[in-house]
């Protein structure tokens, strides 16, 4: 093919607004402007399509949306079938604020058990008072930032928000965790977060736990010293058991708040699968260890309560009345309820064995998960423990699959509809991969309808390394992650980043497994490994989604409001449209998601090389000067298309000859390769720390036209970086040039030189000195050098959920 374009070039969000909506608007012509302009935003969620506009055209696309909305009226804003938080957006760029805005909404993303606290984690929507600072001033200073939709000052009576929980008033002070809805990879909207941290010692049966803001705030200490007052004079001093015998002695019975005292408290929402809830598919029930929440939404309050077979029956039969009115296919339902109805039946048994499981990328495994597996179950068979509880997740055509079964391992096939069981009976999940329900394989449907009965620790031993600041792809409430284990005191600290929202003692530092395995031996060959980044997306392969479940009803609560995906928020048209040039913008609301059945995977959304980093690419595997270099020094030169990029193999098959080697992941396992190459170029790759740990020379090629994949990095590359960072082909022609002189041939293929205390690069230096300083950045970066990163875990996982 030869050459990689947009789904939707620069020409269709600038003079396509400007020669052709924009007239047709003031012609009367354009029926659905307000679609026409969220089509160009929605198609660009998170940080699809960071590449696709820089920052003054960025500005640009501002401005002239701000031209088209100025000559629209209010009224047709407020009427058009996009997502709310857009119109707001828009009629704030108008310099106008909606009218009637909506009552403040409390949206609980995650609710999760952890030593004995119940960390409930949500953000406050609401609309803020006043008038907003000049938009159009902001926007014209790049790079741009927020557009605030709630930037909520001390003054603003609606900043205020507190928790109430039986007999404690929690004030709840912005968190300052990652709620935004971005575009283009840009911040537009961001979000008042919260984080309420409950001791459940302190709860009682009969508890409520609700939100209250604004001027309500001032009463909630006094309302709830009366509950109390009322409840030590009620008669409920025995302590009450679970009719299965199963809970704990619940505290004495407290006196709920009467109906006629819920004036002021705020509405609740489940947006997220991790809330555990979610009131339109019948989900208001989800036990917590020993007790369980009940969400009434007449009270908007969660009342504790014991997790009864009673009151289990009672949600299981609103839940199954709830599925069978789904307006989804009969298979799906079918399945749903088969798989709830296996779960009951065979938890008895599955409770015993306290399953961990393990999974890597699904089609070929070999990463943290596969070497942690291996490693626990040889040490839990050593020590004579159950070995039977640890299991892996991996696609039955895989290598890792067909490996770890001749070596008598437990595995489990992707394509077996069972995987889905065990992961709900799951203890612990050791997550490679962030969004473990997209891992495990479950659909956004079953996502919902499982929520209330997914109930494992999640542990994250992650692919690369969080250095970059990624909160929408790693925060905590992803996944309710509860232990984060680094490679990196310095990856410990960007993830104590308040958007991440963990705590100090979930993050641990232990190196990661896959370190334990790598072992140089190298060869004449020189890998080169393009970084993925997210592309504006392609109705082709990745569906703008809608908002609403299958039963018709807005599953978070919220009219027109928008779920997370990975991460990023993504809402979706209640129906079809047209775009302006006559492209469809369909929305596509099937459940399952975009996937590739090659991969066996959930692909997630729209990762790819840009036409600029293609460009760049293809400018390095074709230069004469660079491909000389290696032929007369008897190097090979391989091309490495990770997973996420082995689908743009085809665009390079034409530029790819004699001395240069192209490997697609996904058809052959690349990790040789780290342990046969002499040296690595990549632009920010993350296989740059695998290199790193080796202690092997690290080029970072970064033509002007290649962009970082990311708004913001913690990693500072020049006074980090393992390498040198060159601008063009000439310049890594010039350093490679430089280190083949250096390299014999023999030995471990590192550069070595004298001087051991230098700490920065002389000035275009390739001497040995210089290489070295890179090599001493290496060392201290990584705490652990010993190769026992996988014991080191091991033991953190003994020592918190052991017992």
């Amino acid at each position: 093919m030869g050459v990689i374009e947009e789904p939707f070039p620069k020409s269709w969000y600038l003079d396509d607004i400007r020669e052709g909506l924009i007239p047709d608007i003031e012609n009367g012509a354009a029926s659905d402007a307000v679609g026409a302009l969220y089509s160009r935003f929605a198609r660009n969620a998170g940080d699809e399509g960071r590449d696709l506009l820089n920052d003054e055209e960025f500005a640009e696309f501002i401005r002239l949306t701000v031209e088209a909305v100025s000559l629209i009226p209010p009224a047709r804003i407020r009427e058009a079938r996009v997502p709310e938080y857009f119109k707001r957006f828009l009629l704030r760029l108008r310099g106008e604020a909606p009218a009637n805005p909506p009552p403040p909404v409390v949206n609980i993303r995650s609710m999760m058990l952890h030593r004995g606290r119940l960390l409930i984690e949500g953000f406050f929507d609401t609309d803020r008072a006043g008038e907003i600072e000049n938009v159009l001033e902001a926007v014209g200073a790049p790079p741009v930032s927020a557009f605030s939709d709630i930037a909520l000052r001390e003054e603003d009576p609606g900043a205020e928000i507190t928790a109430c929980a039986g007999g404690a008033v929690l004030p709840l002070p912005d968190a300052r965790h990652y709620a935004e809805r971005r575009h283009f990879g840009r911040t537009l909207v961001t979000y008042r977060t919260f984080e309420a941290d409950i001791e459940t010692d302190a709860l009682h049966e009969g508890d409520e736990i609700y939100f209250i803001t604004g001027n309500a705030a001032e009463g909630a200490e006094a309302q709830v010293e009366s509950d109390a007052a009322d409840a030590e004079s009620g008669s409920g001093a025995a302590d009450v058991k679970s009719e299965s015998g199963a809970g704990k002695e619940m505290k004495p019975e407290a006196v709920a708040a009467p109906v006629r005292d819920i004036e002021g408290r705020r509405r609740m929402v489940f947006a997220e699968p991790e809330a555990g809830m979610s009131p339109g598919l019948g989900r208001l029930y989800k036990v917590f260890g020993d007790f369980a929440l009940e969400y009434e939404p007449t009270a908007n309050a969660m009342t504790v309560r014991v997790p009864t077979v009673s009151l289990r029956l009672k949600h299981e039969s609103r839940a199954f009345r709830s599925l069978t009115r789904a307006k989804a296919p009969l298979k799906k339902k079918m399945l749903a309820l088969t798989l709830r109805a296996a779960y009951f039946i065979t938890r008895p048994y599955f409770r015993r064995q306290k399953i961990r499981l393990y999974y890597d990328r699904i089609h070929a495994g070999g990463d943290n998960g596969r070497y942690l597996f291996e490693y626990s179950s040889d040490r839990c068979r050593a020590e004579g423990g159950p070995v039977g509880r640890h299991r892996y997740l991996a696609s039955n055509r895989s290598g890792a699959s067909i490996e770890l079964k001749r070596g008598g391992y437990k595995v489990h096939s992707y394509e077996s509809p069972y995987r889905k069981l065990i992961a709900l009976h799951a203890e612990i999940i050791f997550a490679t991969y962030a969004n473990v329900k997209d891992c495990i394989g479950l659909s956004d449907f079953e996502k919902r309808w499982f929520a209330d009965l997914f109930s494992a620790h999640v542990v994250c031993v992650q692919h690369g390394l969080t250095v970059r600041r990624i909160p929408r792809y790693r925060a905590r409430y992803i996944d309710n992650t509860e232990l984060y284990f680094c490679a990196s005191e310095k990856e410990a600290d960007s993830l104590r980043f308040p958007a991440y929202g963990y705590e100090p003692s979930m993050i641990r530092v232990t190196g990661l497994p896959r370190f334990d395995g790598l072992v140089s031996y190298p060869e004449n060959i020189i890998l080169i490994a393009p970084a993925r980044r997210r592309m504006s997306a392609d109705p082709g392969d990745y569906s703008v989604r809608g908002d609403s479940d299958d039963s018709g009803d807005d599953y978070d609560g919220l009219r027109d409001s928008g779920k997370s995906y990975n991460g990023d928020d993504y809402d979706g048209l209640s129906d079809s449209g047209k775009s302006y040039n006559g492209d469809d913008y369909d929305v596509d609301t099937q459940d399952d998601g975009p996937r590739r059945d090659d991969s066996f995977e959930a692909y997630d959304g729209a990762e790819s090389l840009s036409p600029n980093s293609f460009d760049a690419y293809r400018r390095l595997l074709t230069d004469e000067g660079l491909l000389s270099l290696f032929k007369e020094n008897g190097y090979r030169l391989v091309f490495l298309l990770r997973p996420p990029l082995s689908y743009e193999a085809e665009y390079f098959e034409e530029y790819v000859a004699d001395p240069v080697e192209m490997i697609v992941s996904t058809r052959a396992d690349y990790e040789q390769y780290l342990h046969q190459a002499a040296a690595l170029i990549t632009d920010y790759d993350d296989i740059q720390y695998d290199f790193a740990y080796m202690e092997k020379p690290v080029v970072y090629y970064r033509p002007p036209d290649l962009p970082p994949p990311y708004e913001s990095d913690a990693f500072d590359y020049e006074e980090m970086g393992f390498g040198p960072i060159v601008k063009d082909t000439r310049e890594l022609t010039e350093r490679l040039t430089g280190m083949m002189t250096e390299w014999s041939g023999e030995g471990d293929g590192r550069v070595r030189g004298e001087d051991e205390d230098q700490t920065s690069e002389p000035d275009g230096a390739n001497d040995a000195s210089s290489r070295e300083v890179y090599l001493k950045r290496a060392r201290e970066f990584f705490k652990y050098h010993d190769r026992e990163n996988r014991g080191r875990i091991y033991d953190e996982i003994e020592k918190d959920y052991g017992a």
